[in-house]
């Protein structure tokens, strides 16, 4: 893969996990809200829909290291890339030497 289309999409990527690392606060915010409603319902309807938004919240609790685990291995793919064009460029030019 050309170097320059690893870096548009490790940008990309990089974008997704900023966008991920942004739901923290919309995840506040669903608590909030539902602790809000949880008075307008019945109790077997509010546990409901306090134990899915725990999940939900587990669940995304459960993909932030997976992410920056990623984010961590994109970097040194893309440093490894960039060295692996750097070093075919020298030794062109030393070949032409």
């Amino acid at each position: 893969m050309h170097t320059y289309k690893y870096q548009l999409i490790r940008i990309l990527f990089q974008n997704i996990c900023h966008e991920v690392d942004a739901k923290r606060e919309d995840m506040k915010w669903l608590v909030q809200t539902l602790d809000s409603l949880v008075s307008h319902c019945s109790e077997k309807e509010s546990l409901t829909e306090q134990k899915r938004l725990e999940q939900l919240i587990a669940r995304y609790k459960n993909l932030i290291p997976t992410i920056e685990l990623t984010m961590v291995k994109t970097d040194v793919h893309y440093k490894c890339y960039t060295y692996r064009k750097e070093v075919r460029e020298v030794c062109k030019k030393l070949y032409r030497i």
